[in-house]
């Protein structure tokens, strides 16, 4: 099979022709050219194009050609198929051919795979050596990248699918990953046929990403990748067959909007013993329950009621964000049981904990005062508590517990989302007095990070008791939000006045573009300037 060709015209009697001309006579098998990515036409007459379509099948359908040229007698190439990509030069000169000649297998393999297919395919007119190497690679990757939107869905949708047939069908040797990214091949049939192919390939790595119109529903042979140790899906529809057992290889699993039975999931979940990483996003479930032993990451977000974790001893990163229903938040105030500690609880080695949109909200209900609750977090170094509402006691409890009863913790991270009116009425300054009286500390707690604080009286109070409570604290930045209550300036000279346990603490007031800082350090704004206390 050729990867670029140059095809001659009518000739004077007599004539050689190059070695790599092919003359329109002999074009009678167009098999040879199955992935011909340059045709040049040499002198040829203006019927080209008939005579093209008189060809069977037709050649600008058949080949996977990027480029048509037509040279007519020393003028400029004129093309004639409005299919451009790239131009690949059918001359070039012997000392580049050698260089790329010379080259190590070793070290060809590893350019082909850090190329993109499309790329990697056209290398095989580079010399005989790289001819048909890129067959052999074992990661095959196609994204839209490779298909940009500049002709019409329905022509890049042909053009994907018979590259990737061709890919496919010239292959030669072990996949071990495929990762098929591009959304205009939603509910392609083709998609099925790919899947039983790679199902004979002892396949590791498998991506599939479609776009967000209906779910593809995945062929049962997809469960049959014993190998897997990586599955990723977009908007599809899972449906394991009744004698799928696991895949016992999995270690990392995303599902992103993506559509199955809850007790599907959770079997699927409990059937891969070597699960370290799994990622469940746009779910809507009345509740899931998580069984991993080898579990270390888990990241859940989605429409959820009720969240167990029964067997994740390993877990050391944990992300959970809720969306907010009326049938949610009613569930939420019936509930009477402590979320903190049932999910908390039975994680001893934690080390990542970011609680995305409401779910804060959900840690607090059932919520006892903080200091009568048991439980150390030995092993969490960072904190992050996104949409905390400063106007909730119970959600200023559990970032208060959280702080306090994690000895390790170096960096925290909260976002405000304060109803400044509630926040103001529901301001009880026993509470805070009793919390400023307690004999605790975040002895590791070097970086805090605060947005969109208001600067309502509990949010002053929770950075004054933070202040107070982390003798190692380096840097701590407040960035205000749009809707400040009294403005910048007055919350700045309280903070002023706020006593800190680390003589090195270091505070930075962020508001439009500026840094204010509050200390004993310089700052540079306008102009340079000092705020001691």
């Amino acid at each position: 099979m050729l990867a670029a060709a140059m095809i001659g015209g009518e000739t004077a009697a007599g004539a050689a022709l190059p070695s790599d001309i092919v003359t329109w006579e002999t074009i009678g098998d167009l098999s040879m050219f199955v992935m011909l990515l340059t045709v040049l036409f040499v002198t040829v007459g203006a019927d080209l194009p008939e005579r093209l379509k008189g060809k069977e099948p037709c050649l600008g359908d058949f080949l996977y050609c990027e480029e048509f040229f037509i040279v007519k007698s020393g003028e400029e190439k004129e093309k004639i198929f409005n299919d451009p990509v790239y131009c690949l030069e059918m001359e070039s000169s012997v000392d580049s051919g050698d260089v790329f000649s010379n080259l190590p297998l070793n070290i060809i393999e590893c350019i082909l795979v850090l190329l993109p297919i499309r790329d990697a395919v056209r290398t095989s007119i580079l010399s005989s050596k790289w001819r048909y190497r890129w067959t052999t690679i074992p990661q095959l990757v196609f994204d839209e990248m490779q298909f940009p939107a500049s002709s019409p869905l329905t022509i890049i949708r042909r053009k994907a699918i018979n590259f990737i047939d061709r890919v496919l069908l010239l292959h030669n040797g072990p996949i071990l990953k495929f990762k098929l990214s591009i959304g205009c091949l939603q509910s392609c049939s083709d998609i099925d046929q790919w899947i039983l192919y790679l199902s004979r390939k002892d396949i590791k790595e498998f991506t599939l990403r479609l776009d967000d119109s209906e779910w593809y529903k995945v062929p049962s042979c997809l469960f049959s990748f014993q190998q897997l140790t990586h599955l990723e899906l977009l908007r599809c529809e899972l449906q394991p067959p009744p004698s799928f057992k696991g895949f016992s290889n999995l270690k990392y699993l995303t599902l992103q909007q993506s559509f199955s039975e809850n007790d599907i999931i959770e079997d699927l979940i409990s059937s891969c013993p070597l699960l370290e990483h799994f990622t469940l996003s746009y779910w809507d479930a009345s509740s899931i329950q998580i069984s991993a032993p080898n579990l270390k990451y888990l990241r859940l977000e989605g429409e959820f009621k009720d969240i167990y974790l029964k067997n994740t001893p390993l877990l050391t990163t944990l992300s959970i964000g809720l969306y907010m229903t009326d049938d949610i938040a009613e569930h939420l105030e019936e509930t009477t049981s402590c979320n903190l500690m049932g999910i908390l609880s039975c994680l001893p080695h934690l080390e990542r904990l970011v609680a995305e949109t409401y779910f804060v909200k959900y840690l607090s209900v059932g919520m006892l005062p903080w200091n009568r609750l048991s439980g150390t977090y030995n092993h969490l170094k960072h904190l992050e508590l996104f949409q905390v509402g400063f106007e909730d006691v119970d959600e200023i409890s559990v970032a208060l517990y959280l702080i306090v009863s994690s000895p390790s913790l170096e960096e925290l991270q909260i976002s405000g989302s304060s109803d400044i009116e509630i926040a103001d009425e529901s301001f009880d300054l026993n509470f805070w007095e009793m919390q400023h009286s307690l004999d605790c500390s975040s002895p590791k707690l070097r970086t805090v990070k605060m947005v969109e604080i208001s600067g309502v009286q509990n949010e002053l109070e929770f950075i004054k008791f933070v202040l107070a409570k982390s003798p190692a604290l380096k840097n701590m930045s407040i960035k205000p939000s749009a809707y400040v209550k009294e403005g910048g300036w007055e919350m700045l000279v309280e903070l002023l006045h706020f006593p800190r346990a680390s003589p090195q603490a270091r505070v930075l007031y962020m508001q439009d573009q500026r840094t204010i800082g509050t200390g004993r350090f310089k700052v540079i704004q306008a102009s340079d300037f000092v705020l001691d206390d």
